[in-house]
This record gives C-alpha cells, sequence and structure tokens, in this order.
C-alpha cells in the first residue's frame, strides 16, 4: 500500500516541478480549501476533499488512476473523521519529502520540527557525526568494505 502511495506522490511532484507550481499554488485555492474554525486542538485547518485532490491531481499532468491507487492515497492523506478530508499543511509535509518546492520553511525536506536543518552542511563532521549513522551528508550511502 505505501510503495503505491509513494509511487503516486513521485508522480505528484514531478508535475508539480514540471510546472513550477507549489503544493499551496495548486491545492490551496480557495475554489478547493475549505476552512475548519477548530480540528485536533488547531484553529483554522484548511482542507480540501478527496474528489478536488483527485481532480486536481489530474489537471497537473497526473495520468489517470486506478481505484486501488486512489484507496492507498486516501488511507495515507484522508482523515476518516472527516469523510476523507485531506488537510493541506499535512500534504504540503508529505511532498516536501518528494522535492516541489514549499513557500513555508518549516515544511522543507531535511528538517525536523525545531527548523533546524538535519543535514547542515556548517557542522564539522568529527564533532557532529550524522543521525543517520552511515556517515553521509548528502543523502546517499557510504559504501563499507566488508572484511
Amino acid at each position: 500500500m505505501l510503495d503505491i502511495a509513494e509511487a503516486i506522490f513521485n508522480m505528484i511532484a514531478q508535475c508539480l516541478m514540471q510546472r513550477n507550481l507549489t503544493v499551496k499554488q495548486t491545492f490551496g485555492g480557495e475554489d478547493m480549501i475549505h476552512v475548519l474554525e477548530e480540528f485536533e486542538g488547531q484553529e483554522n485547518v484548511e482542507v480540501m476533499t478527496a474528489d478536488d485532490f483527485i481532480t486536481r491531481c489530474y489537471e497537473i499532468g497526473v495520468e489517470e488512476l486506478q481505484p486501488v491507487q486512489i484507496a492507498c492515497l486516501m488511507r495515507v492523506l484522508g482523515k476518516p473523521e472527516l469523510s476523507n478530508a485531506i488537510r493541506l499543511n499535512e500534504l504540503e509535509i508529505l511532498m516536501a519529502n518528494f522535492g516541489p518546492p514549499s513557500p513555508n520553511p518549516e515544511y522543507r525536506a531535511g528538517q525536523d520540527i525545531g527548523g533546524e536543518d538535519q543535514y547542515d552542511d556548517k557542522r564539522d563532521p568529527q564533532e557532529h557525526p550524522d543521525q543517520r549513522g552511515d556517515g553521509a551528508k548528502d543523502g546517499s550511502k557510504k559504501n563499507k568494505k566488508k572484511k
């Protein structure tokens, strides 16, 4: 299920990047967004219907999705307590992992909740080993020789 959703998120990201669009520009329009006064302790939560999300995906060039693919997306994105509505901020956070730019700096890939870049190249690698433990800062894994 997650591999299917991930493949679709990659397709969405590629379509956004080809059109030089952000998630907010694409999915955050007044024609799609409904604002909930309060949800899960947060005020003014922006949500969209699953149908609006899928329709906008098609409008930006995502190929026609099969029902099983849509079901996988909704398992990841949808809020069952809101009839599978999708929170815009959660979509932005998730999509930041796939590459399209976000106007919100706290949603940049590679950042923790506090906003510090986990892969800050200014750190001395001797004093601050990376958090993955593979020694790579560029996202690649170093080849370790087996003895």
